[in-house]
């Protein structure tokens, strides 16, 4: 038996919950300061936050 055949008689139910919950337009981008944030994206590297600039 091949694993895929397991599901194969299983119907999909695609479009169960229309209508049900609403996603919001700026969902891709909720929270995504606070985010940023978190990671550290919109400060400088370190090594130009100290004032020390490398010249190799």
């Amino acid at each position: 038996m091949d694993i895929t055949d397991i599901h194969e008689d299983k119907p999909r139910r695609l479009g169960f919950l229309v209508g049900q919950i609403v996603v919001p337009e700026d969902f891709d981008r909720m929270h995504q300061a606070e985010i940023e944030s978190l990671f550290c994206v919109n400060e400088p590297p370190a090594d130009e936050k100290s004032g020390a600039i490398d010249r190799r």
